[in-house]
């Protein structure tokens, strides 16, 4: 039935007289043509001429190249058809019919497409199947010999970059046919085609033995055909490929054949078969193991260094894949396990009693775990026993001195809520001693300025002309908010004008007006910066008090009223006294009520911490010291004492005491009293002496409480060390179970440390802990398994050991002597071999490199005759190829036996395999060009087959 490839094929002999039915592949082919319209290649009828037609030659070797350059997919379609034919065996089976079609060979593709295009160049083309028994031989000569040299050509490269990282990715049983055209490329070319050329001749043979008609006339001849077909070119091939051996390694051949069939002398004889290998048995197993090694070399000296330790140990040998720390060996082991499990084992068996062996060797004999238990019992009664009285004696020690404490304390008690009385006492003080009778001179030395006097108004007037302006840019509302209007008015009105309201003059102020002025001023700013009026506002007012004392100034009447001010005033309440200042401005305010500046409150602006605090107490220094009378100086200084004693009273703490630190923080500290009271020094001293005594009492407290603390300590330590310590874990539990708690705590090593340091006063309490430990160690490395070791139910299980020391060696290394713990690592190396995963892809054995090439027999075979005909033809085949198909040889039998005979694994892995005068054909190769040429001829469509391929 027609499908995609069709259109490439030449005109069947033939018409087909049934119509074809359609399939998916349709829909691709060319329009259907009459037979006689459709194009195909003239095939020459004349008879052949006498002398023999070098074209036949040319035409062969086209063919050659078209199966070289198309063999890759005529295995690829060889495949697919399997995979189809297993679908019509299902159809058959479900009644849902056969697959329609075939997937045809590119490779004759290819060669119709070369025909058409020499035919069209105007060349004779040959149709084979007319050619004499001497053209035929010509042609299929020229066909697989050049077949065979283009396929082993491109092989090369592959062999000689074995190791490169493309060509590595290979699968290993591609190394069965690089093999040899890595070291001798030429010469394996030459022979690929002459073993080549040889199989063309063979095939001539077959195909004269058994004509295309009768291959036709039926598909059982048409299977013998493909089996002629392929044991001829097998026969013809090797034929070939020993000729060309023979014309270029004679001499080798003849020594290699010689060595290769006498005694392998350097490897004993079997002694369970009592045969002896030959040379090229030793070759052929020392090629396999060496070419399935990752570092043959290296792998040979660590089976030699682990064989060592081993035997050094008194433990049985395991296999070579463990010994050898190699992936290639591990992975023929995992490959021998799996055919051969017996032996494996057993010495696995052998090796878990070897290491159980190893564990109850550190079990002391005759010791009763629970005398451990019972000993650490003892000890720690007799410690919390133990505890004296020393503590009772402290703590009376230590309330004594408390209540020295106490009575420091007691002196300053009586001040504590008695600020609010201090503050007002304070302010009737500075009041009535310092600021009213300075403010009586002050006004008495400006009132001695005669008020009549003048001075020019003009600079009053330009002075709020100028405020003015300075705002004339802000808007009506803000203008409003800093604009003193009203004082504003005042000065303008100064301004002379005439009878049509023109401005003509400035009038003069006399000096009265002004001095009255400075009292209602000065009250303004101050209700001013009480009520949070805009800083702007303020500094306007500002401006023109500074205007006012200029002028005042500029009277030689009042000069000595402005030299009081200066000098006595001013440095005690005047702008530049800080916060005596803030006080006169706040009394200014509201000296009735003393809303402003409350009394009680006094003290409290004056006196106090943190930022600024040595500005303050120094103004409220230079009031006291401006008060005259010595009674009321003395009176406002026991009141700044007062006032400060009661703050100190909030350092007693609830005990009754002041406490050192806390009074050196009130005194010293970054918010401490220690910049307002640098300026009263006698309250400062007093303090200080305070603290002084505090100091004495704390430290003297503090030793006993010391010996209360260490005396309390020397008591709770016993109870905390059965507590916190790994004593607690052992008490009141069962003496393995008492292990378990130790070894799995969060400090293992500290809770053993401590446990050892206990029982270690007690021989024998010392030998039962160390029982009980071995026993609790063994529950937790095996698991219940009796058939993996000889004796008893549970097997020690290397990961379980591994996890187990990796989490305990310092917790066991308090409990075990070193001999003890290497006994213990003994017994994880002897279990390590067991714990490796076998490799997931394994080699196969030795014998099994031909493999590959009857997979592809098979596939192919399958393809054609379909899968249970294919199958039986396939076994055919190699029952006719001999033992070498299916059977075990003595190379097979020298890898088993290297499994545990680490010597037999080293020499093979360090043996020199002789390949002198070996082949220079590869003998797969061949088989695998026969195998695919048999199946190419059993897909060809006879008459009574239709279209099946």
């Amino acid at each position: 039935m027609p499908n995609f490839f069709d259109q490439f094929d030449v005109a069947p002999a033939a018409p087909v007289t049934e119509p074809p039915k359609p399939n998916f592949f349709d829909r691709f082919d060319e329009p259907s043509q009459p037979a006689a319209a459709r194009p195909g290649p003239t095939v020459a009828s004349a008879p052949a001429p006498a002398g023999l037609d070098l074209g036949v030659g040319v035409q062969g070797a086209a063919r050659g190249i078209g199966m070289a350059v198309g063999q890759p997919f005529d295995l690829a379609n060889m495949g697919a058809n399997v995979l189809l034919s297993g679908a019509d065996w299902i159809g058959d089976k479900t009644g849902l019919g056969r697959v329609p079609f075939r997937f045809k060979m590119p490779s004759e593709m290819l060669t119709s497409l070369a025909g058409n295009a020499a035919q069209s160049a105007g060349l004779q083309v040959h149709d084979p199947e007319k050619m004499t028994p001497g053209e035929k031989a010509v042609y299929n000569a020229n066909a697989f010999g050049t077949l065979g040299a283009l396929t082993a050509g491109a092989m090369v490269p592959a062999a000689v970059g074995r190791a490169a990282p493309v060509v590595a990715r290979l699968p290993q049983a591609f190394d069965s046919l690089l093999a040899g055209y890595g070291a001798a490329p030429v010469r394996t070319v030459v022979g690929e085609g002459a073993a080549g050329v040889g199989a063309g001749l063979g095939k001539t043979v077959s195909e004269e033995l058994l004509p295309e008609d009768a291959r036709k006339s039926s598909p059982t001849a048409a299977a013998t055909g493909a089996i002629t077909d392929v044991l001829g070119m097998l026969l013809g091939g090797t034929a070939g490929g020993v000729a060309s051996n023979i014309a270029t390694g004679l001499p080798k051949a003849a020594l290699s054949t010689a060595r290769g069939f006498s005694r392998a002398s350097d490897i004993p004889i079997d002694p369970e078969t009592g045969r002896w290998a030959r040379n090229r048995d030793a070759d052929q197993a020392a090629r396999y193991v060496q070419g399935n090694a990752s570092e043959p070399s290296t792998a040979a000296e660590n089976i030699a260094a682990n064989a060592n330790d081993y035997r050094a140990m008194g433990a049985p040998l395991p296999s070579v894949g463990a010994l050898s720390e190699d992936p290639g060996v591990a992975a023929i082991a995992a490959a021998e396990r799996n055919r051969n499990p017996a032996p494996f084992a057993q010495r696995d068996v052998s090796l878990r009693d070897a290491a159980m062996g190893e564990l109850e060797s550190n079990v002391p004999l005759g010791a009763d775990p629970r005398a451990a238990t019972e000993f650490v019992r003892r000890e720690v009664d007799n410690r919390v026993n133990a505890a004296s009285g020393e503590l009772q004696a402290a703590e009376a020690r230590l309330a004594q001195a408390e209540q020295g404490q106490r009575d420091v304390a007691g002196r300053v008690a009586p001040f504590a809520g008695r600020q609010g009385d201090a503050s007002a006492s304070l302010d009737r003080s500075i009041v009535q001693g310092s600021l009213e009778p300075m403010d009586a001179e002050r006004r008495a030395a400006f009132d001695a300025v005669p008020r009549d006097a003048t001075v020019p108004g003009r600079p009053f007037v330009e002075t709020a002309a100028g405020i003015r302006r300075a705002a004339e840019h802000l808007p009506e509302n803000a203008r409003r908010e800093v604009l003193p209007e009203q004082w504003l008015q005042d000065f303008e009105s100064l301004l002379r004008r005439d009878a049509d309201g023109r401005i003509n003059g400035v009038n003069d102020v006399t000096f009265g007006t002004i001095n009255d002025l400075r009292p209602i001023l000065a009250a303004e700013i101050a209700r001013a910066r009480k009520d949070g009026a805009p800083t702007p506002y303020l500094d306007n007012l500002e401006r023109l008090r500074v205007e006012i004392n200029r002028a005042t100034n500029q009277q030689p009447e009042a000069q000595a009223a402005v030299s009081h001010f200066e000098n006595v005033y001013a440095p005690v309440w005047g702008r530049g006294a800080g916060e005596a200042y803030g006080f006169r401005q706040d009394l200014n305010v509201d000296r009735l009520h003393r809303t402003a500046a409350a009394p009680t409150a006094t003290a409290g602006r004056f006196l106090s911490t943190g930022a600024g605090a040595r500005e303050k107490a120094e103004a409220l220094s230079r009031v006291v010291g401006s008060i005259a009378d010595p009674t009321n100086r003395a009176a406002a200084e026991s009141a700044v004492r007062t006032y400060v004693l009661g703050d100190l009273t909030r350092t007693i703490g609830r005990d009754g005491r002041i406490h050192e630190n806390a009074l050196a923080r009130w005194l010293n500290g970054p918010s401490g009293w220690g910049e307002a009271l640098s300026q009263f020094p006698r309250v400062r001293d007093e303090v200080a002496q305070l603290l002084t005594d505090i100091r004495a009492g704390s430290a003297t407290r503090n030793r006993m409480a010391g010996e209360v603390e260490r005396a309390g300590a020397q008591l709770k330590r016993t109870q905390a060390d059965v507590d916190a310590s790994g004593l607690s874990l052992v008490l009141g539990r069962e003496p393995t179970k008492a292990a378990a708690a130790v070894l799995d705590s969060g400090d293992p090593e500290r809770a053993m440390r401590e446990v050892m340091a206990t029982v270690s006063q007690s021989p024998e309490a010392r030998l039962a802990w160390q029982r009980a430990v071995s026993e609790r160690l063994i529950q937790k490395v095996t698991t219940a398994s009796p058939g993996k070791v000889t004796d008893g139910d549970f097997a020690p299980e290397y990961r379980r050991l591994a996890e187990a020391f990796r989490q305990y060696e310092r917790a066991l290394a308090q409990v075990y002597s070193p001999e003890q713990m290497n006994a213990l690592r003994r017994a994880q190396k002897m279990l390590e071999p067991l714990a490796r995963e076998a490799p997931k892809a394994m080699p196969g054995s030795v014998d099994s490199a031909n493999s590959g090439f009857w997979r592809a027999i098979e596939l192919g075979l399958k393809a054609t005759f379909g899968v249970l005909k294919g199958g039986g033809i396939t076994r055919t085949l190699k029952v006719a190829a001999g033992p070498d198909a299916h059977t075990e040889s003595m190379p097979q039998r020298l890898v088993t036996r290297m499994m545990f005979d680490p010597e037999l694994a080293m020499h093979l892995l360090t043996r020199n395999a002789n390949d002198v005068g070996t082949q220079r054909w590869n003998g797969k190769l061949l088989r695998l060009i026969a195998g695919a040429e048999g199946a190419r001829e059993g897909m060809e469509p006879s008459d009574d087959q239709g279209s099946r391929r």
